[in-house]
């Protein structure tokens, strides 16, 4: 692993430090299970989940300043730490690159803490005067655009990614936006969300205040009441997956049909470019509804409604009167966080977000070994093989669709690590008492480096996450997966580590991956990177009902006692979940061909390669960041991407001795598997 070299006596006590966190993550080299977190007085056939993970379930304790601990959140606590530490020890360099510098600065201009309570709002007074005087639709929609570069909530977001049916071109996308709550759901569901409406309506009340404003409840009212009416009109999370329907290209001759020409002007102006000839708008109708309130609503009122937007947006980062108040509501009352975290961790997070690949490439360059990258691009060429494999077994699957599956499969891309090539961020100014300056021209930058990436040709190299956030995904019309440097630690992968340990973890991870290529969703794209029916009608029709069985299977599960799992909601990570389980346990399968089958602590290679999977979902989080999820999260809760995926693999009925009288048991007909003929 690659160090960097101390020069002080403080440095080598920082080293010492970075080498002691190493050290506590790593395990044996022979597996990355943990015994001594596996419940004894659980019967796996009953609970995988909780025998895999209850004995650490039962001792592990959510810290004041966390909603969320467990095998990923332990290990992004973990990068968290090395980069606090790493970044701190750049203070004491007598020398430092311009990179280094930028980073040291923005990082001091958050710890400067007296500094932030000193300017108080201040630093916000040349966007709220903006906000001042707006006097028109015009107006209005310019302010959106300036308020876009800054990363301040407007009704519609913007953002430019790969054209999805044309992949050799990038396009500019409208989606919906606007509010403050998780969900449009909240706004309308007085029932189960009334303390979470009573503390964002006194969130709105306390930000207003806190800029020292008057009639401040009739204020909030107005802003409650704007968000309502966008609310009102958004599409619900599972009519938004579908992205079929979130594709509604409009050209330079009929983009006026949703947004009139004097609001496109003034909008594109303020970005300083020209009015791209295709616009991609996910939600048609939810912004001719944006635009028919811009007409229609008192201007005084969106004035009202913006400001808040820039409190909201930037009180994180301001005095203490306004962090605590956002921390209440966001953190508090929707996660359950009873305190914020220390301010250095609050400072790298804030690096990550705003200057994130100038931070990953300093943390990739002490953190991350090629070695590591060959051996995880070893697993994934296994994984792929197994899919190969898969495909041509497949009994409903027909030979034309199997060739073109394969063809996808062929096309796409690996990214393992860091980029290829680095963001280069000499044009960005970043200094050392200029918090919110630094925030302003950092979110500016990287809008403006997107914008200009219209009508150029695709960088296949270019990450949408940094190398050190702990997470990979799959990029359908750019046809590559992704694994961060920082995902492939421990007890996600181990260089050292047995087969079985990690093709249970990181392999399945990386099945998962490579199979959202093929989830309800990721299906729809061809080889290269096109929305494109490739399915014939036959094919296309037992999919839909295998898929279905998985919708109806995770409809039955619940949380904190009778909250349901939305099937709809989740199919596509679950969907995920499953193939990523059953191709990463064919790939083992074909890696152990010859190899002796070793047992470790009483348990066969299948068998730990099933707890390798259950154990990197040991999470333990708040009541409150679990509902959450179950309302706004894709993904299903931990206990049920542990127990859903494996109730419906044969192999996991072998290797536990599952009968029809186990609590794990799914019967036969309600099982599914989409990439094998079990079912």
């Amino acid at each position: 692993m690659k160090r960097f070299f101390m020069t002080t006596a403080l440095h080598s006590i920082l080293l010492a430090m970075l080498m002691t966190i190493n050290a506590q993550s790593l395990n044996a080299a022979e597996t990355i299970i943990h015994i001594d977190w596996l419940d004894k007085n659980t019967l796996p056939q009953n609970d995988f989940h909780q025998f895999a993970n209850g004995a650490w379930l039962s001792q592990a304790s959510i810290p004041k300043d966390k909603v969320i601990v467990g095998s990923l959140y332990d290990l992004r606590d973990k990068t968290r730490l090395e980069l606090k530490t790493l970044i701190e020890s750049l203070a004491l360099e007598s020398k430092l690159t311009d990179e280094e510098k930028q980073i040291l600065s923005f990082y001091q201009s958050f710890m400067n803490e007296t500094l932030t309570d000193k300017k108080d709002s201040t630093p916000l007074a040349v966007v709220l005067n903006e906000i001042s005087s707006i006097n028109s639709p015009e107006s209005l929609w310019a302010f959106f655009a300036k308020a876009t570069l800054l990363g301040i909530t407007t009704p519609f977001l913007i953002f430019v990614d790969v054209d999805k049916k044309d992949a050799s071109n990038y396009a500019l996308y409208f989606s919906q936006s606007g509010i403050g709550l998780p969900d449009r759901d909240y706004y309308f569901d007085e029932k189960n969300f009334k303390p979470i409406i009573k503390g964002y309506k006194q969130l709105i009340v306390d930000l207003f205040k806190a800029n020292k404003e008057d009639h401040v409840k009739q204020k909030a009212k107005i802003t409650y009441k704007i968000e309502t009416e966008l609310a009102n009109k958004h599409w619900d999370k599972v009519r938004n997956r579908d992205v079929e329907q979130r594709y509604n290209p409009f050209n330079t001759n009929n983009i006026e049909e949703i947004i009139p020409a004097s609001l496109l002007k003034a909008f594109f102006s303020q970005l300083d470019i020209p009015i791209p000839k295709k616009i991609i708008i996910g939600q048609p109708d939810y912004l001719r509804h944006v635009v028919k309130l811009s007409n229609n609503t008192d201007i005084n009122q969106w004035k009202t409604y913006l400001n808040l937007q820039t409190l909201r947006a930037y009180a994180p980062y301001l005095s203490e009167a306004f962090s605590e108040k956002h921390h209440m509501f966001y953190g508090q009352v929707l996660a359950g966080q009873n305190q914020q975290k220390p301010r250095n961790e609050r400072a790298v997070q804030l690096l990550n977000n705003e200057i994130g690949e100038l931070v990953g490439k300093l943390y990739v360059k002490h953190f991350f070994s090629e070695e590591k990258k060959q051996k995880v691009l070893s697993i994934v060429e296994a994984i792929k093989e197994a899919f190969k494999q898969s495909f041509t077994e497949l009994g409903w699957m027909s030979e034309p669709t199997k060739i073109k599956a394969k063809q996808k499969l062929d096309s796409l891309m690996v990214q393992i690590g860091y980029p290829d090539q680095w963001t280069d961020f000499r044009e960005l100014s970043i200094q050392p008492n200029d918090l919110i300056g630094n925030i302003f021209r950092a979110r500016e930058f990287h809008l403006r480096k997107d914008l200009a990436l219209l009508g150029q040709p695709i960088q296949e190299w270019k990450w949408l996450i940094p190398p050190q956030i702990t997470n990979a995904y799959y990029d359908p019309a750019g046809r590559k997966i992704l694994f961060t440097a920082a995902i492939l630690q421990p007890p996600i992968f181990d260089i050292d580590a047995e087969d079985a340990s990690n093709y249970g973890a990181i392999g399945a991870i990386i099945g998962h991956e490579m199979g959202h290529a093929f989830d309800d969703q990721g299906r729809k794209t061809d080889s290269l990177g096109n929305l494109n029916d490739w399915w014939t009608k036959k094919d296309e029709e037992a999919y839909n009902q295998k898929a279905h069985k998985l919708v109806e299977q995770y409809s039955r599960y619940t949380v904190l006692n009778n909250l349901p799992v939305n099937g709809e909601l989740t199919l596509g990570e679950n969907i995920g979940d499953l193939t990523g389980v059953s191709i990463a346990l064919k790939a083992f399968r074909l890696s152990q061909k010859n190899k002796e089958k070793k047992s470790f602590h009483g348990f066969t290679p299948e068998q730990r390669f099933f707890l390798s999977w259950a154990q990197a979902w040991a999470i333990k989080q708040t009541d409150e960041s679990l509902s959450k999820r179950i309302h706004t999260d894709p993904h299903s809760p931990p206990k049920w991407r542990t127990n859903g995926p494996l109730s419906n693999i044969e192999a996991f009925y072998d290797a536990f001795d599952i009968t029809s009288t186990d609590k794990m048991y799914l019967p036969v007909e309600k099982r599914t598997n989409l990439w094998s003929n079990e079912h």
